[in-house]
């Protein structure tokens, strides 16, 4: 079942000049503490990194297959240069995806409504290799009730000199590494000023329709990559350079953790309507003991760069327009000879908008949580759960569910939805409404068809 985003109605909250530095220091000090104190740490554990990436795998497929109340809004992105290089030599290979809901949502307070749902998704997509430094990938999709369809992906991966990776076209290329809240900058075409919200899980919906020119060179176990973005403006749209921006990073593995630095621009065609200047940030994931952190973050400033070459200069919170932290944690355990699984991710947002001059910086902050038991009742029952709460104005929603897959490529989902606080939005087509005195309860019922091949 497909949840749709809805403005959460939030109250703009308004911080002075010294509230709002002080939040953003915290927020830096925060970030940079946690991550030298764990890369500190780092000799004190002794654990392959193929086994930590295997069981992170596990848990990437465990909460996207376990129902809404834990789809996510975005799940971690590895990133790994030319992946469908290893198909076969000579061959085109075709494969493809179906996902069909049909379901009944009731609303029972404030007011009592209810709404039938049905939803349709199909993919059919190639891969072909005419050599083994070639390789060809796309797929199109087709939706309703939207009743659209595009081609989703459409792209060339070629290894040049044995030593760099280059891809160009429409690919399904993302940055980040959060679990639920959103840290793929390259899909970004505005900046997010109320927060995330946990409800936004349309997967289907999530890819980019712009084109993508690549470069990757692999250093050691890390990697650089350089990165041209020509973002889609419309079917009409002709070449422009207005509508070109360009990113880079650099990626390096240290043991169980990895660091990731990264830089990216906007088009002139983007920010002539809203103010984004380009951003720099840093990314980090490791492993301890079976629990695995992710750290993120970014900043948007357009500092002169006269101004940084001397060492004397003052950073003062006017510099910055907008900084973004996400910082996460999960586990996953495994038992039974099912075999049972237990997991959850809890995550942590807060976001520093001080792009409005005239009524000054905005601070928001968010956490979430999903988790989900799996295979229970010999291996057709799973418990979920996910939560998202605004902490600046006290408003967020509930969602427990229980599934039942004992049918062939098909599931029974029964949710109970709670909204709760002064918030306004929209759960698969129904307005919710929600105040402080009056949560929104919704009951529903949904049969889900999934199958790839």
């Amino acid at each position: 079942m497909i949840l749709n985003r809805g403005k959460l109605g939030a109250r703009r909250h308004t911080v002075g000049k010294t509230s709002a530095g002080r939040c953003f220091l915290s927020f830096l000090a925060l970030f940079c503490l946690e991550f030298f104190f764990i890369l500190a740490s780092t000799p004190l554990y002794a654990e392959t990194a193929q086994s930590s990436a295997d069981e992170m795998d596990d848990l990437d497929s465990m909460f996207e297959d376990s129902s809404d109340s834990v789809g996510t809004e975005g799940t971690p992105v590895t990133s790994t240069a030319s992946p469908s290089i290893n198909s076969p030599v000579g061959n085109i290979v075709f494969n493809g995806s179906v996902k069909a809901n049909l379901g009944y949502i009731q609303k029972f307070t404030p007011e009592r409504d209810k709404s039938p749902y049905a939803s349709f998704y199909a993919t059919l997509g190639f891969t072909a290799r005419p050599s083994s430094v070639l390789c060809l990938k796309g797929d199109v999709f087709a939706k309703f009730p939207d009743m659209e369809w595009d081609v989703r992906t459409l792209y060339f991966d070629y290894i040049l000199l044995d030593r760099v990776y280059l891809t160009g076209g429409r690919t399904d290329t993302k940055w980040g590494n959060s679990f639920i809240f959103d840290t793929n900058i390259l899909d970004d075409s505005f900046l997010d000023k109320t927060g995330s919200s946990v409800l936004d899980t349309d997967d289907d919906d999530d890819f980019s329709r712009d084109f993508f020119g690549i470069a990757t060179i692999p250093i050691g176990r890390g990697e650089i990559q350089a990165l041209a973005q020509y973002y889609y403006t419309g079917k009409e749209q002709k070449l422009d350079k207005q509508n070109l921006c360009y990113a880079a990073s650099i990626e390096y593995p240290f043991g169980l953790f990895s660091l990731k630095a990264f830089f990216k621009t906007w088009p002139d065609s983007v920010t002539k309507d809203e103010l984004i200047t380009p951003a720099v940030g840093l990314e980090f994931s490791g492993d301890i003991y079976d629990w695995h952190l992710t750290a993120w973050g970014k900043l948007h400033t357009d500092v002169p760069n006269k101004k940084i070459l001397y060492s004397s200069y003052t950073w003062k919170k006017e510099d910055f327009d907008y900084a973004k932290f996400v910082g996460g944690i999960s586990r996953l355990w495994q038992f039974g000879k099912a075999p049972q699984k237990i997991g959850f991710v809890t995550e942590f947002e807060t976001i520093f908008d001080n792009t409005d001059r005239l009524y000054g910086s905005e601070v928001t902050n968010n956490v979430a949580f999903t988790g989900s038991w799996r295979h229970i009742a010999g291996g057709i029952v799973s418990a979920n759960v996910q939560w998202f709460h605004n902490l600046n104005d006290s408003f967020g929603s509930v969602i427990p569910s229980l599934s039942f897959s004992g049918l062939p490529h098909g599931t029974v989902s029964f949710l109970v939805p709670v909204f709760y606080g002064n918030q306004t939005t929209t759960y698969n087509k129904v307005d919710i409404v929600s105040t402080e005195n009056k949560p929104a309860v919704l009951v529903g019922l949904v049969f889900s068809l999934n199958a790839d091949f």
